[in-house]
């Protein structure tokens, strides 16, 4: 998953995370943020484009099958 950020705010960024829901394909991101160096901007300033990892968890599957063709 890729990410820029826009902080349109006077204050700094912290505490952010990322969460998928339980879904049929079992995706989920790869452990949190922080752990895979994403950086956030300065106020009023944009970051440059960072990949969070995803994976495939078969604990995080939804038991209900998608329909055909589904969209992600």
């Amino acid at each position: 998953m890729q990410f820029e950020f826009v902080n349109q705010s006077g204050e700094n960024i912290n505490n952010f995370n990322v969460q998928i829901n339980k879904n049929s394909f079992g995706v989920q991101v790869d452990g949190p943020a922080s752990k895979h160096g994403i950086t956030y901007p300065a106020p009023f300033e944009t970051s440059t484009v960072q990949n969070l990892p995803l994976k495939i968890d078969k604990n995080n599957v939804d038991k209900s099958s998608p329909k055909n063709p589904f969209n992600l």
